[in-house]
């Protein structure tokens, strides 16, 4: 719950693209989220973060989206990551995030995710 203060909570998958994604290929991530009853004072977002995972390291952010204001139903929320250079075999770390910000309020409020779908587009 966050009440008069900011706060993040994440989780963390890594996705292999399939031997049959076609390199470049558009890569969209959707989040299904909601806070419960009301919104936070200052903001109320879901994020997406996309790095490629290789030799041990992860590279920058390859998502385009930036972070977005979430309500109080559940709705689907679209991110789109950066197909240039993927191909099929490699893994993509996503990070998902519900970023409250309830400075100066007393909301104390609860985000929730229902649902993530990864889309891999024909080329």
């Amino acid at each position: 719950a966050v009440s008069g203060t900011t706060k993040s909570d994440y989780a963390q998958i890594d996705l292999v693209l399939p031997a049959w994604y076609v390199p470049g290929a558009a890569i969209s991530v959707r989040v299904r989220a909601k806070w419960s009853t009301t919104l936070l004072t200052a903001s109320s977002k879901v994020d997406v973060v996309a790095k490629v995972a290789a030799d041990g390291s992860l590279g920058s952010d390859i998502c385009t989206t930036a972070a977005q204001q979430v309500t109080t139903s559940f709705a689907w929320y679209s991110f789109t990551v950066t197909p240039t250079g993927r191909v099929a075999g490699e893994t993509l770390t996503l990070r998902v995030g519900l970023l409250g910000n309830d400075t100066g309020g007393t909301v104390n409020t609860i985000g929730s995710i229902s649902a993530i779908k990864v889309t891999l587009a024909a080329a």
